[in-house]
Formats: C-alpha cells, sequence, structure tokens
C-alpha cells in the first residue's frame, strides 16, 4: 500500500481481497 512506485502497489481490487481488510473492514459504509 505505501509504496511510491505506482506500478508496484497493489490494485485496490486486490486490497479489498486482502484477508486482513476482508476481515476487519466495516461493510456498511463505503469507499471514497
Amino acid at each position: 500500500l505505501l509504496v511510491k512506485d505506482s506500478s508496484k502497489r497493489l490494485s485496490l481490487q486486490k486490497i479489498l481481497e486482502h484477508p486482513w481488510i476482508a476481515q476487519n473492514a466495516d461493510s456498511t459504509s463505503s469507499c471514497a
């Protein structure tokens, strides 16, 4: 997530699929 080179960063889709995010994200709120 904190990689300066955007070509090496995870995509938003991959971030949302990451187990830590998927288990800890509040599904009632939306991303801005």
